[in-house]
């Protein structure tokens, strides 16, 4: 998040598993565009204004 506001980007955005977002949007992020599969798993691309995320929030993602 640091980093995006230092680059002065609006919006970060996501490449969620496609299980994982109802999670993804309790921390405002939305949907943007249609899932799609990325090595044979369901994502969905999702956004969120830098502005939006909890500055406490962290996540790590696995393949």
């Amino acid at each position: 998040l640091a980093i995006a506001k230092d680059l002065k980007l609006d919006e970060v955005f996501i490449y969620s598993p496609l299980d994982n977002v109802e999670y993804f949007r309790n921390f405002n992020f939305i949907s943007a565009g249609a899932v799609f599969m990325e090595a044979g798993m369901p994502r969905q691309r999702m956004a969120c204004s830098v502005d939006n995320v909890s500055k406490s929030t962290n996540f790590a993602f696995n393949h």
